[in-house]
């Protein structure tokens, strides 16, 4: 997996957990396997990455685990690739 860059694409390979949010409720997910953002910017060091998204849902950005994401190019590259291979 490619490094995040600021300015790319990414898309959500796992759901993301469920928590309680005193603003929006028990039981919010931040994003759902399959949707899409691009990354504002990127944080970590060697036991862990983030990556700042813009969320458009709640007009904000959000800072997430980066370990959920994969860059869409690639994603979509791995997707052909498997077909390609049947």
């Amino acid at each position: 997996m490619s490094k995040f860059e600021k300015g790319q694409i990414v898309i959500a390979i796992n759901d993301s957990p469920r928590m309680v949010s005193s603003y929006f409720g028990a039981g919010v997910q931040a994003y759902r396997k399959g949707d899409k953002f691009k990354v504002i910017s990127t944080y970590g060091n060697k036991d862990f990455d983030e990556i700042v998204v813009w969320h458009p849902l709640i007009d904000s950005t959000m800072s997430l685990s980066a370990k959920n994401f994969q860059i869409l190019e690639e994603f979509r590259e791995e997707k052909i690739h498997t077909i390609l291979e049947k």
